[in-house]
């Protein structure tokens, strides 16, 4: 037979009141009390300053101009002077990974 691999998540798994790879469980009536100490857990596992009043602004996928990543690299200049942070987790073609990774060198306190 044919079997088909969705996008999406097992959330049994990947519950927040139980997923043991974060820092802080919560539940939908503890969720605003976690959040900012994931965040900090976040900033402090990735390197950059922990401050729970700085944006965070986070894009996982392949670094292809399929999934957009191609739009984020053109943009993070022209807000990255903002006091925000940027996270890009991914792999894909070896011109964006170099301009994701040069982010970093740019802007060593912002972006990873």
């Amino acid at each position: 037979g044919v079997t088909g691999i969705v996008n999406g998540m097992d959330v049994q798994e990947w519950n927040p009141s139980n997923d043991k790879y974060i820092d802080v469980n919560y539940d939908a009536t503890t969720v605003f009390n976690a959040k900012p100490l994931i965040k900090e857990a976040l900033q402090a596992e990735v390197g950059l300053p922990v401050d729970r009043n700085t944006p965070v602004i986070g894009f996982i996928g392949r670094l292809e101009e399929q999934k957009g990543s191609d739009i984020l690299a053109e943009a993070i200049p022209e807000f990255i002077s903002e006091n925000v942070q940027v996270i890009v987790l991914g792999t894909g073609k070896t011109e964006m990974e170099k301009q994701i990774e040069e982010l970093e060198i740019l802007y060593p306190d912002k972006a990873r």
